[in-house]
């Protein structure tokens, strides 16, 4: 049968920050309820589609470049989510991840990277292939 090989509740995976902002229901009463044994009234939003890009330093996971350049703010509807970052010396490993809610995938990656477009990446890689395995 199934196992559990890894259980990970710090909510600080690309992964969970995908999830959370289809979030409905008040997040803090979830886990409140969880901890006084009550069923938690969990709702999600089942419109368009979540799209996340990670922004890592060069060499990661490995050998990694520090002190690469943090983004300045945002445009339109993206969270910036930050990891393994120092603001007072910049940051390294992964910096960064930018996470947009659109209509479609297509739509989601146009947000992205046109966001990613605008920013000084020196120092840094992402994958520019995000979602497109849904689109085909």
């Amino acid at each position: 049968g199934p196992k559990v090989i890894e259980f990970n509740s710090r909510f600080g995976d690309p992964e969970t920050q995908i999830i959370l902002p289809r979030l409905t229901s008040d997040f803090a009463q979830n886990i409140t309820d969880i901890l006084d044994s009550k069923e938690p009234a969990i709702t999600w939003t089942d419109k368009g589609v979540t799209l996340g890009v990670v922004v890592a330093s060069n060499g990661y996971p490995l050998a990694y470049e520090k002190g690469v350049n943090l983004p300045a703010k945002t445009e339109g509807d993206i969270i910036t989510y930050y990891a393994g970052a120092k603001f007072a010396e910049n940051g390294g490993g992964r910096v960064y991840m930018l996470v947009t809610t659109a209509d479609t995938v297509k739509d989601g990656q146009n947000i992205i990277y046109s966001q990613l477009d605008k920013q000084n990446t020196e120092g840094l890689f992402y994958r520019t292939d995000i979602g497109s395995k849904a689109i085909k």
